[in-house]
């Protein structure tokens, strides 16, 4: 059984590999990494749906790599692991849970 401080530990190494990976891909252009998802409720449908639109944008604009949402570089040398931004204000189209999917 891990001690909380290896577990941890071992969680920090395994997301710095994860990263290290995705760096690598991008650096590769295998991938892209974009701005977090911005939605104004937090209903995943509500998100997925705008991470759909957000990607059919990118394959018609010619983007055929893997995307990451956000995972932005720190000025720390940290990772801003925020993928999506829930700002409480909902959008009438965007954020209507009941709207379907185009």
């Amino acid at each position: 059984m891990l001690t909380d401080e290896e577990r941890r530990e071992l969680e920090r190494r395994l997301m710095e590999e994860h990263h290290r990976r995705i760096d690598a891909k991008i650096e590769k252009g295998e991938a892209i990494r974009v701005s977090p998802i911005v939605v104004g409720v937090n209903d995943d449908r509500v998100i997925e749906r705008e991470r759909a639109r957000r990607l059919a944008a990118l394959r018609a604009a010619g983007e055929t790599g893997e995307v990451y949402f956000g995972g932005q570089p720190t000025k720390d040398g940290g990772r801003d692991e925020v993928e999506v931004i829930i700002t409480g204000v909902a959008r009438p189209g965007r954020d209507d849970i009941d709207t379907p999917e185009a």
